[in-house]
C-alpha cells in the first residue's frame, strides 16, 4: 500500500482492521524515510511518535499494528534511531 499521510493519521482507522500502517511501512522505509532525515522531517510525515515504554532505547517509536498472522498476541513497530546531529540513522520494523 502507497504511503498516505491522511490514513497514517487517522486514529479510526490505525486501530482497526485493515491496519493501514503495517501495509504502508515497506513504502515508507523504501520511498520517504531516507538516512540523513532530520527529526523534524520524520514528525512532519509520520506525526508524534506513539507514546509507549516499549523499545525506549529507540529515537521515534511508531505503533503499526498487531503482528500478522493467525493468532496475533504481539505488536509491530517502527523504529527510527537517529544520529548525534538528530537525522534518521537506522530504521527498523520490530515485534514485541
Amino acid at each position: 500500500m502507497t504511503f498516505d499521510p491522511q490514513i497514517w493519521a487517522d486514529q479510526a482507522a490505525v486501530y482497526a482492521p485493515p491496519y493501514p500502517r503495517r501495509q504502508m511501512v515497506a513504502d515508507i522505509r523504501r520511498t520517504h524515510l531516507k538516512a540523513g532525515a532530520t527529526r523534524a522531517e520524520v514528525i512532519a510525515l509520520l506525526g508524534a511518535p506513539t507514546e509507549t515504554d516499549k523499545f525506549a532505547d529507540h529515537d521515534l517509536v511508531y505503533w503499526l499494528g498487531p503482528e500478522e498472522g493467525a493468532i496475533s498476541v504481539d505488536s509491530q513497530w517502527l523504529l527510527i534511531d537517529l544520529d548525534a546531529a538528530a537525522r534518521v540513522n537506522t530504521v527498523a520494523v520490530a515485534t514485541d
